[in-house]
């Protein structure tokens, strides 16, 4: 627990989700201090350290490790890096947020859930989404019972390709490590298992538009406890569109990251009404809007918060974990074209 002194951060990578979110995010955090940066590629380190005034660079985690002292890592690096940095972390008593996925396979990812917890250290995965306010109000108004039993959620997540809108990283394109499952499917499957708990079973359906060798949309159904959850991600959008739909056995609420709608399911016009206003705000309304911005800087404050009060983080080790695992279980299916059933964890 550390009340009182501030937190000394590094940031593991300086691609496109260090610039743009990590480091600015750390930077407003009044107890946070971004000590040293570190990138594979020297040059790029030090543009970045330069451009933010952070103090020191590396271009290697073992350099970084043995000459920098700090409480907490923020791993922005690609996801078949994220254990062994990670696990080297929390072995030295370090903090870590690391962005999603936890890790690029079950086995690893365990890896790093075992280290936080023989470390008692914290860990916490990237799903900023869970920070958006007027999705913590949804999940709230479902978790007091006000809408009936949720029998069924719905959430799509449309982009851009990332080579076009977000980063040019050739990872998102490689077999493996890439493609719209993997990329967004991690916040989709994660937002799932928010609000319904474990998953038991996916299937997926997947394809691409163009030649490009990983899928380019995805949509993914998933088996609960007397519920089901479906996801939609897609690379293929002109638009970024995000769209959440909780249906309950007495209302339905509808939502995306600005604004929710309470409808009542009998109610067809008024159904009606939403979905055209949501295509028309949606097209309107562009990402750079605060909104964003704010789930990230949220998610940052409570990583910074839970380190200095000693508290579990939410999302969690575990919560990365199980998504992981849904993931895993939705690229099998894909592959197969049958229904796969989700690793269970004892306990979790």
């Amino acid at each position: 627990m550390i009340r009182n002194d501030i937190i000394r951060v590094s940031i593991i990578g300086a691609g496109a989700i260090a610039t743009k979110v990590h480091i600015p995010c750390f930077l407003r955090n009044k107890y946070a201090k971004v000590d040293a940066i570190v990138d594979i590629d020297p040059k790029k380190a030090e543009r970045v350290a330069r451009k933010f005034g952070i103090k020191r660079f590396f271009s290697s985690t073992d350099k970084f490790f043995d000459s920098v002292k700090v409480d907490a890592i923020s791993i922005c690096t690609p996801p078949d890096s994220h254990a062994e940095i990670a696990v080297e972390a929390l072995e030295r008593g370090i903090n870590v947020l690391c962005e999603k996925p936890l890790a690029d396979n079950i086995k690893n990812g365990l890896k790093m859930v075992e280290a936080a917890e023989g470390q008692d250290k914290v860990l916490m995965v990237g799903f900023h989404r869970r920070f958006y306010p007027i999705y913590l109000k949804v999940k709230s108004i479902a978790k007091e019972g006000k809408i009936g039993h949720v029998y069924l959620t719905e959430y799509l997540s449309l982009h851009q390709s990332p080579l076009l809108s977000w980063s040019k990283s050739q990872w998102y394109y490689q077999v493996g490590t890439g493609g719209s499952l993997l990329d967004i499917g991690p916040h989709v499957l994660d937002m799932l298992n928010w609000f319904l708990g474990r998953p038991y079973s996916v299937y997926a359906f997947g394809s691409v538009h163009s030649d490009s060798p990983v899928d380019e949309y995805c949509v993914v159904t998933v088996e609960y406890d007397y519920a089901v959850g479906v996801g939609v991600m897609s690379w293929l959008s002109s638009k970024k569109i995000e769209k959440l739909g909780i249906h309950g056995t007495g209302r339905t609420l509808y939502a995306s990251p600005r604004f929710m709608l309470d409808v009542n399911p009998t109610d067809v016009s008024e159904l009606s009404l939403w979905r055209a206003a949501t295509s028309t705000l949606a097209n309107k309304v562009k990402e750079a809007s605060g909104s964003q911005s704010n789930a990230f800087q949220l998610e940052i404050d409570h990583f910074i918060d839970c380190i200095k009060r000693g508290r579990k983080p939410s999302p969690n080790g575990w919560d990365g974990l199980i998504a992981l695992a849904a993931t895993e279980a939705a690229t099998e299916s894909l592959s197969k074209g049958t229904k796969v059933y989700v690793r269970n964890f004892a306990g979790h």
